[in-house]
């Protein structure tokens, strides 16, 4: 008897692929191998290689939106501290094994097809700044208890962060260890968002 086969394992085997080695370097067969489906049953979940990357990447946006709600949004610690906690649990994913060592898969994609498609464009923007409103409201929480000690605009702080947080996850490829990602929090939270 044929096991049945979700789209789920397609998509699960598939971001592993790519995120390790690329999407141009991963073809359909290679997903369907991993999965251990033939080749056509791809197509009766996705159209095409490039329908199943923006499946991909909204499906990568909602793992990463579980680290958001668990420090971001449902914490009941201080704002400062809940900026800690999330970016603690960040480097800890990223960083914590050389399995793990391939950085953002978004900030990947952006590297490798950022200027191919207008669409594609916007959609991983718009995931790589889904969380900058939910910092940005923080930072300014914390600004108003006396926590947190800025008085520019909030929104370009934020952006340089995010902005800085994926280049060192892009250091952190080029090097092979997690050092740029304590390089980042040392500097945000012991220079730049100091009391």
């Amino acid at each position: 008897m044929r096991r049945k086969i979700h789209k789920e394992d397609i998509l699960h085997a598939g971001k592993e692929l790519i995120h390790k080695f690329g999407f141009n370097a991963v073809s359909i067969k290679d997903i369907t191998e991993k999965v251990g489906i033939p080749k056509g049953s791809f197509y009766n979940h996705f159209k095409s290689k490039d329908e199943f990357l923006v499946e991909v990447v909204n499906t990568y946006a909602l793992e990463s939106f579980d680290l958001i709600q668990k420090h971001l949004l449902n914490s009941p610690f201080s704002p400062i501290q809940r900026l800690k906690n999330y970016f603690n649990e960040a480097i800890e994913f990223y960083g914590s094994d050389l399995e793990r060592l391939n950085g953002c898969l978004i900030g990947n994609i952006c590297q490798e097809l950022g200027n191919v498609s207008p669409e594609l464009q916007v959609l991983l923007e718009q995931n790589l700044s889904g969380a900058n409103d939910i910092i940005a409201n923080i930072i300014n929480e914390g600004i108003d208890l006396g926590e947190i000690n800025y008085s520019l605009d909030v929104y370009e702080l934020v952006n340089f962060i995010t902005n800085s947080w994926q280049g060192a996850l892009l250091r952190m490829k080029a090097t092979g260890n997690n050092t740029p990602l304590y390089t980042f929090k040392n500097i945000l939270f012991n220079h730049i968002l100091l009391n």
